[in-house]
């Protein structure tokens, strides 16, 4: 808006520096041409002169022809530097606007910037919410127990909060049990029941299974509150046991959620250390695993 201003101005100094130089031009040469006239009013007479008054009025002729020529060429002049200002003035404010032509283009690439930073951070915090949102489900519609503690014990133990499942048979002489208490991280009540499991061998090529010799006891679940514990024990005879200490054991658990669906977790007990006598056993659970139990009861899927 200033450099428009300044032009504008520029141009009323140049039009007002230009008409009093053509009118001082001019008044100039009238005062010369009166000068000159005056100079042969006075001095012909006195001067012997071949020149006729046709040739002297040729003359003159040829002086006002000359001097409205040069006045001609003077104005010309004029009109070139004038034509030649304004095609500078025109050049400025195409400049001008060409220059705040980039300056709105560089305006319009920072605000195009701001736009895509700003979806940048909008899509990341959409994947956030899905990712809250995955998680909530999980805590809501996905069961899950973990191992909080295990024993061994000889004989069964008995009682409200526990569930007993026996691998094989045995008498009251010869019992010995591995409880392992499994503990509700959910946010919701769920229901455990025990699948299948097996303990494998040295060479991990013939496992042994874990049964379930008593009719029905399969279908023996118990339930579990969230964020408590229920206890789950495994009892056989010794012999049965025998080849646990040192090895792996690969347990599955059905849990179904509350809306009914059916689960399957299963997970690895790393046996270090069994001494029924006393008590004593070093147990580590790993490798959890949950996933949706399909309806032939055959194909787990993710």
């Amino acid at each position: 808006m200033e450099e428009n201003i300044n032009s504008s101005n520029k141009e009323k100094m140049h039009k007002s520096k230009t008409k009093p130089a053509i009118g001082w031009f001019l008044l100039g040469t009238a005062i010369l041409f009166i000068g000159v006239a005056l100079l042969v009013h006075i001095f012909s007479p006195k001067i012997d002169s071949l020149i006729t008054a046709d040739g002297m009025l040729s003359y003159v002729i040829s002086c006002i022809s000359s001097a409205a020529t040069v006045g001609l060429a003077y104005v010309a002049y004029r009109q070139t530097e004038r034509a030649n200002s304004m095609a500078e003035m025109m050049t400025e404010q195409s400049n001008l606007i060409a220059r705040q032509a980039n300056e709105l283009t560089e305006k319009s690439d920072k605000t195009a910037q701001k736009a895509n930073e700003l979806s940048r951070q909008a899509n990341a915090l959409s994947e956030r919410v899905t990712l809250l949102e995955e998680s909530r489900y999980k805590m809501e519609v996905r069961p899950f127990v973990l191992v909080t503690n295990w024993e061994v014990k000889t004989g069964r133990p008995d009682g409200d909060n526990i569930i007993s499942y026996q691998m094989a048979d045995c008498d009251a002489n010869d019992t010995v049990s591995i409880v392992l208490e499994l503990t509700n991280t959910t946010q919701c009540f769920e229901t455990v029941q025990y699948k299948e499991a097996e303990t494998a061998s040295e060479n991990d090529k013939t496992p042994t299974k874990w049964g379930l010799s008593v009719v029905n006891r399969n279908s023996i679940s118990i339930g579990i509150p969230s964020g408590e514990s229920r206890k789950v024990c495994f009892y056989a005879n010794k012999k049965f046991f025998a080849k646990t200490e040192g090895h792996d054991i690969d347990i599955q658990f059905i849990l179904i959620n509350r809306f009914g669906d059916r689960f399957n977790e299963s997970m690895k007990l790393c046996v270090m250390r069994l001494n029924w006598e006393r008590g004593d056993c070093m147990i580590f659970p790993q490798n959890y695993k949950v996933q949706e139990y399909a309806k032939d009861h055959k194909t787990l899927l993710e």
